[in-house]
């Protein structure tokens, strides 16, 4: 099965905008074959119902964010596994949504699918080691950003701590902290590519620290497929 997936994945890299949840059950589909996708497709679909439920056209973006975080975190209780943040499990859409737990990209990766599916405009920024999700509204970003800063971002989610809220000024502040030499990718929102690449990049380092030599070579190459090497 694993020919099978390395072509599936080639042909979903090659699309204009690839479906991130096709992408995501492609990468699960290596470790699970078998994997149901009509019960994770059940189970999104409660979470997003249960959102759906609370959300009005009154609500500002900031204010739909609050109630999404509320039913995916405390209601639903997901959380990045902390105490076993490089376990391969966390890596798979079907045990994050039986377990609870995730590491911080498969989380992102969850929590923006859910987000998309109630047409909030939730997408990736690509920051080494904690990766982090932009509300991206180019109207209202014009309008509230100082003169001189071009941005369609509103603000930054950071699903790895319940997605709390961050600016575009604090998160200036912590690339500078962390070392980082400042770059847009740090700040606008990346591609549906770049997104699988980061959750594969991820399987691969927790296959290898569990010692799995011959699945961290599979995933090694589903890599380089994605970005057509």
């Amino acid at each position: 099965h694993v020919k099978e997936n390395y072509k599936k994945l080639r042909v979903w890299s090659n699309q204009q905008d690839p479906d991130l949840f096709e992408g995501f059950v492609l990468t699960s589909k290596y470790h699970y074959p078998d994997l149901n996708i009509d019960r994770i497709e059940r189970k999104i679909e409660e979470i997003r119902r249960k959102v759906w439920v609370e959300l009005n056209n009154s609500l500002t973006s900031l204010e739909k964010i609050t109630v999404l975080n509320h039913v995916f975190f405390n209601d639903f209780g997901f959380s990045v596994d902390n105490e076993n943040h490089y376990s391969p499990r966390n890596c798979f859409v079907n045990q994050i949504l039986e377990t609870g737990k995730g590491n911080p990209v498969s989380m992102a990766l969850l929590y923006t699918i859910v987000a998309n599916r109630l047409d909030l405009p939730v997408r990736f920024i690509d920051i080494p080691k904690t990766p982090l999700l932009a509300y991206v509204d180019r109207k209202i970003a014009a309008k509230v950003h100082p003169a001189g800063v071009e941005t369609d971002v509103l603000f930054y989610i950071n699903p790895a701590n319940k997605g709390s809220i961050t600016g575009r000024r604090e998160l200036e502040y912590q690339v500078k902290r962390t070392g980082l030499e400042p770059s847009v990718r740090y700040f606008e929102a990346s591609s549906s590519r770049t997104f699988l690449t980061r959750l594969l990049e991820i399987t691969e380092k927790s296959y290898e620290l569990n010692g799995f030599r011959e699945k961290t070579a599979d995933i090694h190459q589903m890599i380089s497929v994605l970005n057509h090497k």
